[in-house]
């Protein structure tokens, strides 16, 4: 009788890193109205329809990045994986957050190691959390403020996780 196939268990480091990861959402979700949207989104054009809109494009084209990442993960980096749809699916509720439709763009995938997949997605989430600060500073309306400063501080707290996911030798 052939043997089950096992899900891999997370080890002690994975968990942890996982549930670092489900604060930002956790902070995301008390950040939108009860009908899921951005109580700022929602005011008509002006300064913080806008920059909710181009906040939302920039999360969009992150969960492109990310898609197109576990497309070239190979299978066999199962932590790596884990750790990226996680990543993912918190951009997915910023977007969520910022009244953002769903991303539309199909990923393809690449050829490059995963170890300089993870360096790009690094400097992509730099990249979007100054961005976000920089909005958030701007923003006039203190609701958008507040949504950009915790956007800004889960993009932040991305850079580590994908750094320590880097130096575990996971990314390889």
């Amino acid at each position: 009788m052939p043997a089950s196939p096992v899900a891999p268990r997370l080890t002690r480091r994975q968990g942890l890193l996982a549930l670092a990861l489900a604060g930002p959402v956790a902070a995301l979700a008390g950040c939108t109205s009860s009908d899921g949207s951005s109580a700022d989104a929602t005011t008509g054009p002006g300064p913080s329809a806008e920059t909710a809109s181009a906040a939302a494009a920039d999360e969009a084209a992150l969960i492109a990045r990310y898609e197109a990442a576990l497309i070239s993960v190979p299978e066999n980096e199962a932590d790596v994986r884990t750790v990226l749809s996680l990543i993912r699916d918190q951009h997915r509720a910023h977007l969520d957050a910022l009244g953002g439709a769903p991303e539309q763009a199909t990923p393809t995938a690449g050829s490059a190691t995963t170890a300089s997949l993870v360096a790009d997605l690094i400097s992509a989430e730099r990249a979007a959390s100054e961005e976000r600060i920089t909005a958030c500073v701007d923003a006039r309306d203190p609701e958008m403020a507040r949504l950009l400063s915790f956007i800004a501080a889960s993009e932040a707290a991305h850079v580590p996780a994908l750094r320590d996911l880097r130096s575990a030798g996971g990314a390889s």
